[in-house]
């Protein structure tokens, strides 16, 4: 289901240092839950779930993110998948939540490079620079007319969620412009 969306699973981009290449298949989960019932959350997953807006929990297997008061989306590798479900099975018979699955409504993308945080700006209205936006950070936001999720994963890695019928559209926004932007970084 991942890559039906005309962008071929192999494909990246290069544009200067920068690279934008297509995250492989995810598995995700919309969390809601009460903000008191964070620590026993926590307990029963064993997971360190974020309790700040804009925080985030990365490992090279799960990514856990904090998008409001009381909403976390969970972002793993498929391999993770028996014991996401359950632990969340878990976290459902013990404390009142909301759980659902979105997988295949997203896609995401990965930049990275020197000046991926300046390619972001081209359509992005958030100051993405490190000062600004520092690694672990996570906000919903737009590109160009494009609703995005961004993670900083590194200092110059970004991890863009994008529900499944923009990413055509970023794919192709994200080519045209690397040809003006491998001119303007020469110049």
């Amino acid at each position: 289901m991942q890559f039906n969306q005309h962008i071929a699973p192999a494909s990246t981009l290069s544009m200067g240092d920068v690279k934008i290449g297509l995250v492989d298949e995810r598995i995700r989960y919309s969390l809601r839950l009460k903000k008191e019932d964070l620590a026993k959350a926590k307990k029963i997953t064993g997971w360190e779930i974020p309790a700040q807006v804009g925080a985030s929990f990365i490992t090279d297997k799960i990514m856990i993110v904090c998008l409001g008061p009381d909403e976390w989306m969970i972002i793993a590798q498929t391999d993770q998948t028996e014991s996401i479900v359950t632990k969340l099975r878990q976290l459902d018979e013990s404390i009142t939540a909301s759980i659902a699955e979105v997988s295949h409504r997203n896609m995401a993308f990965i930049i990275e490079g020197n000046d991926a945080a300046r390619l972001l700006s081209v359509g992005c209205p958030l100051d993405v620079s490190l000062s600004a936006f520092p690694v672990g950070k996570v906000t919903r936001t737009i590109f160009e007319n494009a609703q995005i999720m961004i993670i900083r994963t590194q200092d110059h890695v970004f991890h863009v969620e994008s529900w499944r019928s923009f990413a055509p559209y970023l794919w192709t926004f994200f080519r045209t412009v690397s040809t003006d932007f491998d001119v303007s970084m020469a110049s």
